[in-house]
């Protein structure tokens, strides 16, 4: 799966709550990188981190839950990317990392520290708004 955060802090908080968690067996936090969309009728443009997130398609419904319990946008990107090949040991590592057992003995993704922001569109410090409820 990939999910856009709005900054490393962020990625790095959900990237070890899901691997803690067994949701995911890895998670790699790239960037930032410039995202250049169209929100509200306007086309806006925000510094951005990729998370790409390997885990196991059974798994997804519970991943998506945990990224959306602890994201800061409203509206999060997350996609998914089916995997229909690759290296087959490293394939058997991501399906028996990806175990979280059963939902009571899951560990929460870590909640973001940063003090609470409301979740309506802003303005960034460079007057672009975000499409996803927080100011770039």
């Amino acid at each position: 799966m990939q999910v856009a955060v709005p900054s490393a802090p962020v990625g790095t908080r959900l990237a070890r709550g899901l691997v803690g968690s067994r949701l995911a067996a890895c998670v790699q936090i790239v960037g930032p990188v410039q995202s250049h969309y169209r929100w509200q009728g306007r086309i806006e443009r925000g510094r951005e981190w990729l998370l790409l997130i390997k885990t196991r398609a059974v798994l997804l419904p519970d991943l998506e839950a945990a990224v959306r319990r602890v994201h800061p946008y409203t509206l999060p990107e997350m996609l998914v990317v089916p995997i229909e090949g690759g290296f087959p040991p490293y394939l058997d590592w991501v399906r028996r990392e990806c175990n979280p057992g059963p939902p009571r003995q899951r560990a929460e993704p870590a909640r973001p520290e940063a003090r609470p922001r409301p979740r309506r569109v802003g303005r960034s410090a460079t007057g672009s708004r975000s499409r996803r409820g927080r100011a770039t």
